[in-house]
Formats: C-alpha cells, sequence, structure tokens
C-alpha cells in the first residue's frame, strides 16, 4: 500500500526529516537515499508518495518514495533496475561488435562509427550535464536521442552512469532505449548482409545482389 502527504520536516545537511500522510496517521521517517528521482533536493512541503516500512528498530520508516507530479513509483523503478543491466549490456555488445570486426564479418568503418558517435554523445551529455548545473541552456533531448540512434548510445550509456545524468526521467529513457532498438537491429541487418557467405544457400537466394 502507498501513502501519499507532505514532508513536513526536512534537514538538507545531513539528508533526512520526516512525512505524515494526507489526513494524519502514522508518522514516517525519510532518508535522502530511499527517493527514487535522486536528481531533485527535498523541500518542506514537497508532496510525496512512499511505502511504510520498518527500521530494525522497528520505526516506521518511508520507503520507494517519489514526488507527486513527478514520474511513477513504476517507471522510476523500472529505470534503477535497468541502470544495474546497462553496464553488462554495453560490455556484451561492445565485445560482439569487436569479435565481428575482428573475424572481417563487419566493416572496420562500422566499428569506427560507433566509437566517433559514442565520444560524441560522451561529451554531449558532459556538456549538457554542466549546463544543467548552471542553470544554462540544455541540449534539446532529440538531439541526445538521435546521436544515440546514430551509433552513439554505448558513449551515452557510458556518461549516463558516469554522470548520473538523464537516469531518472522515465519518458526520455523509453525514448532512448527504443534508439537502443533500431540502432541494434541495423546492425543485425548489416551482420546478415556481411556475413551472407555463412547463410545456408536457401537464405542465400533470398538476398539482392
Amino acid at each position: 500500500m502507498r501513502y501519499q502527504g507532505p514532508l513536513f520536516q526536512w534537514n538538507d545537511e545531513k539528508g533526512y526529516g520526516f512525512v505524515e500522510p494526507n489526513g494524519g496517521g502514522t508518522r514516517a521517517f525519510v532518508h535522502r537515499r530511499e527517493f527514487l528521482d535522486r536528481s531533485r533536493h527535498p523541500a518542506i512541503g514537497d508532496l510525496l508518495i512512499y511505502k511504510l516500512g520498518k527500521d530494525e528498530q522497528g520505526r516506521p520508516v518511508a520507503r520507494e518514495i517519489c514526488y507527486v507530479r513527478g514520474e511513477t513509483p513504476e517507471t522510476l523503478l523500472a529505470a534503477r533496475h535497468m541502470s544495474y543491466l546497462a553496464p553488462l549490456f554495453t560490455l556484451l555488445f561492445c565485445l560482439l561488435l569487436a569479435g565481428l570486426t575482428a573475424t572481417g564479418v563487419l566493416p572496420i568503418p562500422v566499428a569506427l562509427l560507433y566509437t566517433g558517435m559514442s565520444l560524441l554523445a560522451w561529451l554531449l551529455y558532459l556538456f549538457d550535464k554542466a549546463r544543467a548545473l548552471q542553470n544554462g541552456e540544455r541540449i534539446p533531448e532529440r538531439t541526445l536521442l538521435l546521436c544515440g540512434l546514430c551509433g552513439g548510445w554505448p558513449g551515452a550509456l557510458f556518461a549516463q552512469r558516469q554522470l548520473r545524468h538523464k537516469t531518472r526521467k522515465g519518458a526520455f529513457l523509453r525514448l532512448f532505449w527504443l534508439t537502443v532498438l533500431l540502432n541494434c537491429s541495423l546492425l543485425a541487418g548489416l551482420w546478415f548482409l556481411f556475413s551472407d557467405a555463412h547463410l545456408p544457400p536457401w537464405l542465400l537466394t533470398l538476398i539482392p545482389h
């Protein structure tokens, strides 16, 4: 069961406070680490949605906290779980790409394209993070997504994790992973075309030459 209520006490320096459900009820301890979206600083009066749990001493504690009018708990939890899998997925992809390039299945320019676009994506995320901290003009999200679609998504994933940037915005992450899927599908098509010598003869007849 989830509760909703205002944050009525908060110590930003120590990172904790208290929340009370609307209409009264059990006051719960709030700690910064329990917020699903840590890119925003909590403030007294913020409306929170949370689960009620207990600490080791049996005292009420707010768990899986998110802000009202923010991302849903389910979206934020999915984003957090994906952030754990992203490094492994990126590593496996890079190893596969290197292997296909080394064995001559894919031409070297394909690997160079991924390397160059990943470097560009990392720089774009770095610049966007710096502008966000300075409240300056941001890089449009469509630019970041397009860079990932064109092969820069491994660098973008590395930047997201290293810089802790764009990791809590569910709407952006859904579009981002869609671009990853589209890019990987394109690479699979290239693999299919360039490796036709290893395909069964009946399939070779279906590939235009």
